[in-house]
């Protein structure tokens, strides 16, 4: 999982079930040590100038040093993720992983009651107990609200609480069930879209139909929030 924080305040990481340092197995970066463990992030004194991203590491996001490949374009003979130069992969064979990061939580409380954007359409939320997904209360999001999925195992409540959000929020290849049938908690917004997604490995995933049922205030609002999925 790689994270990228912008603008004022700070950022916490904390890892639930933690191990390491340890090398890693799927790049070659020597002398650099991994930890591991289920991620969540809490961002505190933020502002409308902060903005946070969180993605896997893959040959269609890692940095390109050749400027060959462009995420943006079809896969081609002149445009093949399989070419990318990064040497993060030197050695080693394209790997059979699904390209998501998985994240517990983004918590985030700002200074002045806005927050930039939250692009995190390249990772699933999932916990099993507290709160799993996006939790920042009466902040108002100038930029985008991107989520992959969230999906509350075992006691976790699901969370999509938010203040406003100026561009939307959308949900990038996820369905929102939950596993352990629970509503999701939201506020702050009134639509949300179901769009497509992709990969850190260059793998499309096409927007889904929800299957999740929204609360707000202890009331169902699922019929009015939801917007038909766009491929």
């Amino acid at each position: 999982m790689q994270v990228e924080f912008t603008g004022a305040g700070s950022l916490s990481l904390v890892l639930d079930e933690s191990s390491g340092p340890a090398a890693p197995l799927l790049y070659r970066q020597p002398g650099v040590s991994y930890m591991k463990g289920h991620a969540g992030l809490v961002v505190t004194g933020a502002d409308e100038t902060t903005h946070v991203t969180v993605f896997s590491v893959g040959r269609a996001t890692a940095f390109d040093p050749t400027g060959a490949f462009n995420l943006a374009q079809p896969v081609s003979a002149t445009n093949d993720p399989a070419r990318n130069g990064s040497p993060l992969f030197q050695d080693h064979p394209a790997s059979d992983y699904d390209g998501i990061a998985d994240l517990a939580f983004i918590a985030i409380s700002s200074t002045d009651g806005k927050f930039g954007g939250v692009r995190t359409g390249d990772a699933s939320f999932f916990g099993t107990n507290g709160y799993t997904g996006l939790y920042a209360p009466g902040v108002e999001f100038t930029g985008p609200v991107n989520l992959g999925n969230i999906n509350a195992h075992n006691e976790a409540t699901p969370v999509l609480q938010i203040g406003a959000a100026d561009l939307g929020v959308a949900i990038t290849g996820g369905d929102l069930k939950q596993d352990n049938a629970r509503a999701i908690q939201v506020s702050g917004f009134t639509r949300l879209n179901f769009v497509a997604g992709a990969t850190s490995n260059n793998g499309v995933l096409p927007a889904q139909t929800n299957q999740a049922h929204f609360e707000q205030n202890g009331r169902d609002i699922t019929a009015t929030i939801v917007v038909s999925r766009q491929n």
